[in-house]
């Protein structure tokens, strides 16, 4: 019984349960992270994700730190499975086709230049092979980009909801002599494709949404203004009258929305007073029934 007075570990025993509880709760805990963690097929995949995320400083290989407790798989275990990922990763990732087809893709899918070279990082750092990476990003990003298909696709994107209009062939300062060509094709399909917006369903639609949306009715009106000639003027027409009708009818559902929140209240009410009323009968039916309560 001394042993058990004297031991704090059998004070947590008998006296807090619940404390008893966390406790196995954290080691549980610890032991099934060591478990996800501390193996080799995880240790591998920590190193071969790293790469192919251009996740530089090696923070999948920061993780494995936490098994240097490890019994089953130490830091060194970890460290060596984790290498092999990485450079496994390093050969399939770092090479000439895939940094060209990471930049085929930014092209295709109209990103910017450069925009997932981020993704080599991991490769870039190595000197012996950036120079290279970056020329192949290049090359396949311009052979994408710089056809006049490409430039058509992106007018008609920028045209998509009154999207703002490239205003300069810069846009295609990378394609050199073909800017100029290219820029001419990007305006016409984005004039064609703006047309497509440029209709009475489409403005009363827009109104409707920015109404919707509470924006401003100016909003609206300076996307049509994006519209060709005098079909600019009528539309905005279409679009005010369409936008004070949505705000009209807004105004009408708040009203009766608020209405209905008054009967339903008043409602409650009375069912409370009835409540309350068949509670003081009860009441006096007692009373009645036993007019000398004991």
């Amino acid at each position: 019984m001394a042993f058990f007075n004297q031991s704090p570990y059998v004070k947590i025993t008998f006296r807090s349960p619940t404390k008893l509880l966390l406790l196995a709760l954290t080691l549980s805990s610890c032991a099934s992270l060591e478990e996800r963690l501390c193996n080799q097929t995880t240790a591998f995949q920590k190193g071969y994700d790293d790469v192919i995320n251009g996740r530089q400083g090696s923070p999948g290989l920061k993780e494995g730190e936490a098994c240097k407790k490890s019994e089953k798989f130490a830091y060194a275990d970890f460290h060596r499975d984790y290498m092999a990922g990485f450079n496994k990763a390093k050969i399939n990732h770092c090479s000439s086709s895939n940094a060209s087809k990471i930049g085929q893709k930014d092209a295709a899918t109209h990103k910017e230049f450069r925009a997932s070279l981020n993704t080599l990082a991991v490769c870039i750092a190595d000197a012996d092979i950036k120079v290279n990476l970056e020329s192949f990003y290049e090359v396949a990003f311009r052979k994408e980009f710089c056809q006049p298909f490409r430039a058509k696709s992106l007018g008609a994107k920028d045209a998509q909801n009154f999207g703002d209009k490239k205003n300069t062939e810069e846009t295609f300062e990378l394609c050199a002599y073909q800017k100029k060509e290219l820029y001419k094709s990007y305006l016409a399909s984005y004039a064609e494709n703006i047309k497509v917006q440029c209709t009475p369903a489409r403005a009363a639609s827009l109104a409707s949404q920015n109404a919707r949306e509470k924006k401003a009715l100016s909003e609206g009106l300076l996307l049509l203004e994006k519209c060709p000639g005098t079909l600019s003027s009528s539309l905005a027409s279409v679009y005010s009258s369409a936008y004070q009708s949505e705000r009209t009818n807004m105004l009408e559902e708040e009203r009766i929305r608020m209405e209905q929140e008054r009967l339903n209240r008043e409602e409650a009410n009375q069912q409370e007073l009835l409540r309350i009323k068949r509670k003081q009968l009860e009441l006096e039916e007692q009373k009645y029934k036993n007019p000398n309560p004991i």
